[in-house]
């Protein structure tokens, strides 16, 4: 079976290799088994972003530039 025959189009913006919408919970999940691997706490994906902005901040970076990049 060639890689062609394996996609399923669905018009999604991001989807699996073969076409499939992504799991939502893929993510949190992804996340989660990440930090179990490094030895950290629990921490919601949603703690990294806010770290991330304040690093950012911390750095200088201009809250207009922080804010384009956080989206």
């Amino acid at each position: 079976m060639s890689a062609h025959q394996l996609w399923r189009e669905g018009g999604w913006v991001f989807a699996t290799a073969t076409g499939e919408p992504l799991n939502p919970n893929r993510d949190y999940h992804q996340w989660e088994d990440l930090l179990k691997r490094v030895g950290l706490r629990d921490a919601r994906l949603h703690d990294a972003r806010q770290t991330a902005v304040t690093v950012l901040l911390l750095l200088g970076i201009p809250e207009r530039t922080v804010s384009a990049i956080m989206g």
